[in-house]
């Protein structure tokens, strides 16, 4: 276990709203130097504490909405087979399995709530869903506070739905 100390719980706080944040930004926020900071970085990243970065796509600027499934299943106890199955499909966001009142839930993306529609029911037909539940649409993530002041608001990333047009060239 690697002990952080303030200044590394900082820079990670930062790094988390915004992977693309420059050494600089980060130096003048925290109080240190410029290359002090590309230094812990670069530490964290050796210790295995940042593993990657990752890009957060707005799915609804492109035409996609996120749909969340809760499912019940017939067989509880080919559970780990039935999330392989639901994992192969494409539009498939995240999947987790739940104990309690449902056994599984996972998001997708699709462009209408038919086309989620069309895809659960594929889904019940091939693994034998019992009973779903369709949240029709997710429209915010809450990136709640890790590394951050406790007293800090969450980091909110709003799904506004704005349809824009795409041209011939993007649908090839």
């Amino acid at each position: 276990m690697h002990n952080l100390d303030l200044k590394d719980r900082k820079i990670l706080s930062i790094l988390e709203e915004n992977s693309r944040e420059s050494h600089s930004t980060i130096a003048k926020a925290i109080g240190l130097s410029k290359d002090s900071v590309k230094y812990r970085i670069k530490r964290l990243e050796k210790q295995g504490i940042i593993g990657c970065y990752r890009t957060i796509i707005n799915l609804s600027k492109i035409g996609y909405k996120l749909y969340s499934v809760c499912v019940k299943v017939i067989n509880v106890k080919d559970m780990n087979a039935i999330a392989t199955e639901i994992a192969k499909e494409q539009k498939l966001f995240w999947i987790a399995q739940l104990d309690g009142a449902w056994d599984l839930i996972f998001v997708l993306w699709a462009k209408s709530a038919h086309e989620a529609d069309v895809i659960i029911t594929r889904a019940q037909q091939q693994i034998g869903i019992v009973a779903k539940k369709l949240v029709t649409q997710i429209i915010n993530f809450q990136f709640l506070p890790t590394y951050k002041d406790l007293n800090k608001k969450p980091h909110i990333i709003d799904l506004e739905q704005v349809e824009i047009g795409i041209d011939l060239i993007d649908k090839e």
